[in-house]
């Protein structure tokens, strides 16, 4: 999910846990669109009888390592930073 309003992502956050599911902010308001267009690129996938996951790699979360600080945005993309290198280049 996509918000600037923090007391709204709360309230998303409880409905998405009260329906079985774990929440995820994926950052403000502006990066909806961003979302929705992988969320229709997934769903097209799964209706055509292939594996989103063949497409989107399973990432690891800190959440699995308690302690670990969050990933780096070079950790995230590192599968696909041949693809990405002049388009979002690591900041550090």
């Amino acid at each position: 999910m996509c918000g600037d309003d923090q007391r709204a992502l709360r309230v998303v956050g409880d409905l998405v846990r009260d329906a079985g599911g774990v929440p995820a902010v994926l950052g403000p308001l502006d990066r909806a669109r961003q979302l929705e267009e992988v969320a229709g690129f997934v769903i097209g996938l799964a209706v055509a009888g292939t594996d989103p996951g063949s497409a989107i790699p399973r990432l690891p979360t800190s959440s699995h390592h308690p302690g670990r600080k969050p990933f780096t945005r070079r950790e995230v993309l590192s599968p696909c930073v041949d693809l990405y290198a002049d388009v979002a280049p690591d900041p550090s």
